[in-house]
């Protein structure tokens, strides 16, 4: 009640006793209305709480329920493949060796080109147009990050590939179908599929902090190039696409000025760039 009301009561009323009677009434019922409003505050926030957690449980159910979808998909994918394959060979052992030993092949030699390329352009490379190693530049690009095999010349990279290096990091993603989220805000340059070599079916984002992100081995996307995506959004499933022997997800971290689409025979156009340690720039384990 301001000063005007107040004085309005006093000038009105028949005696100071009546003013002073009639103004305890006005502050009562104005100190009850700011409790009514404090509480609807209160009723309003709580509805919103709940209203933001259904919404999320609302989101899991479907991103659950097309997880199924997608690996009854892959699983049908896998069937046509093995088909395929052994209709090739006829069960005839030696052709199967054959088919093998050609991937293989074709598998190194890719490896070997990609990693003379990164070499240099990594050595190359501007720390100065880097965004400031953090753990808040990405997020992690699983629900519930597992670190399988991490980045650079680790001991396992020394034994398991002839570079040497492993120009990215590894993270569990099984069974096939498990969603995969943009890392950050950006744009997607591409998705690809490098059939049975290199990264198989991938998705490349250009973000925003001057960095650019491969997510590869999956098994289905959920976007296309040139889409915009924000951090944490379903990009697509976990697979065991390209050079993989189990389902996993291979997390690359590039400088964007360095990405770039190469060609390679049995592969198409794969991502390379100046690689960068992603443990650098995501939230601690």
């Amino acid at each position: 009640m301001d000063n005007e009301n107040l004085l309005m009561v006093f000038l009105k009323s028949e005696s100071l006793a009546e003013s002073i009677a009639e103004a305890k009434v006005l502050e009562d019922i104005n100190g009850t209305l700011l409790k009514q409003v404090a509480r609807l505050q209160e009723l309003r926030e709580k509805l919103t709480v709940e209203l933001e957690q259904l919404t999320g449980k609302k989101q899991s159910v479907e991103t659950e329920q097309k997880s199924l979808v997608v690996k009854k998909s892959v699983a049908e994918d896998q069937k046509s493949e093995q088909d395929q394959l052994f209709s090739q060979t006829k069960s005839e052992e030696q052709k199967y060796k054959e088919i093998l030993d050609d991937l293989e092949a074709r598998q190194q030699a890719i490896s070997n080109d990609i990693e003379a390329i990164e070499a240099k352009l990594r050595a190359d490379q501007d720390p100065n147009a880097l965004p400031t190693k953090g753990t808040n530049v990405l997020s992690w690009p699983t629900a519930v990050p597992y670190l399988t095999q991490e980045y650079g010349a680790t001991a396992f990279a020394q034994q398991a590939y002839k570079s040497g290096f492993h120009n990215g990091i590894d993270l569990r993603a099984r069974p096939v179908g498990q969603p995969l989220y943009a890392a950050a805000d950006g744009t997607v340059l591409a998705t690809g599929d490098n059939g049975r070599v290199q990264y198989g079916r991938h998705v490349l984002i250009k973000h925003q902090n001057n960095l650019t992100t491969l997510y590869a081995h999956m098994s289905q996307f959920a976007v296309t190039q040139g889409q915009t995506v924000a951090r944490g959004q379903l990009i697509g499933y976990s697979g065991n696409t390209g050079y993989s022997t189990a389902p996993h997800l291979h997390f690359v971290v590039y400088a964007s000025p360095s990405v770039l689409l190469k060609s390679f025979v049995g592969a198409g156009l794969v991502p390379v760039g100046s690689t960068l340690n992603p443990l650098d720039y995501l939230p601690a384990l």
